[in-house]
């Protein structure tokens, strides 16, 4: 599938869902429509098992049954949330309107924190939900700059008519 086909197919998809998640906040469809084809390419029954965070919760919370350790270090549905970042059912997160408004949510956290600015800050949205931080490296080095050339392809305008 090729990059404007993927963003296509997400609108398709997704794009009412996006614009109810967007409606009210200052987060653009574009941006979510883009980190939707970094995450999970569109497929909301995506998981991700995330060891490192099992490690992590498992030393912290030794109390916990192995069923929630495994929920909440998994990564969840089209824009990849981990469970311990959703206060209920890590489950939850495959439903396409939770996962996307929990993201909304978690975006305008980040812009808040950072005091970025959600209608122009993308490089640092991108950096944010892949690390947590607007100035780390992500895993993909090339992560952000797909997400921004993803932006680009959502929803294209049509060319204008020549005389």
């Amino acid at each position: 599938m090729t990059e404007p086909q993927l963003m296509k197919s997400i609108d398709i998809l997704w794009g009412k869902h996006i614009d109810r998640a967007v409606a009210k906040s200052p987060i653009s469809a574009k941006f979510l429509a883009a980190l939707i084809a970094n995450e999970s390419g569109g497929d909301p029954s995506l998981t991700r098992y995330e060891l490192v965070f099992y490690a992590r919760l498992k030393a912290k919370y030794s109390c916990w049954p192995e069923g929630k350790l495994k929920a909440n270090s998994t990564s969840w549905g089209l824009t990849q949330i981990l469970g311990i970042n959703y206060a209920g059912n890590p489950g939850d997160l495959a439903d396409p309107a939770t996962n996307l408004i929990t993201a909304v949510r978690m975006l305008q956290n980040f812009a808040d924190r950072f005091h970025l600015d959600p209608a122009k800050d993308f490089e640092d949205l991108f950096h944010c939900w892949n690390t947590g931080q607007p100035n780390l490296p992500t895993f993909d080095p090339k992560y952000t700059s797909l997400g921004l050339a993803r932006m680009a392809l959502w929803r294209p305008e049509p060319p204008a008519e020549t005389a």
